[in-house]
């Protein structure tokens, strides 16, 4: 927020104090904000998912035809690209890194328990 402030012509102390301002009810909101998520998980890959296309809409709406319009076409492209390229390698490190851990997790249940051996 404060960069904004700044780009618009706000002095960076004054910017700085407004940033700090506007983060002030974070701590006071971590706790019902817990409660909230811990009552309603069920629902939460649902909203995920919707906050998740909301931020992809906005990138194709937005952040490309704003980019298109101001830099040139080669470099956005490029950009684009590069991102996409990023995605699939962090998608696939993830899945990849999700199987061994639930490869571990079976693993582990398969493990005779202490008790077993007494």
């Amino acid at each position: 927020m404060a960069t904004v402030l700044v780009s618009r012509g706000v002095g960076p102390k004054k910017a700085a104090w407004w940033a700090l301002f506007t983060a002030l009810p974070q701590p006071l909101l971590a706790v019902p904000s817990f409660m909230f998520v811990d009552t309603f998980t069920f629902l939460l890959p649902l909203a995920l998912g919707f906050a998740a296309g909301c931020m992809t809409w906005m990138v194709f709406a937005e952040l490309i035809p704003d980019s298109l319009a101001d830099a040139p076409h080669g470099k956005v492209s490029s950009a684009l690209i590069a991102f996409f390229v990023q995605l699939l390698l962090v998608t696939g490190i993830a899945a990849r890194n999700s199987d061994t851990v639930a490869a571990l997790d079976v693993s582990e249940s398969r493990a005779p328990s202490c008790a077993a051996t007494l």
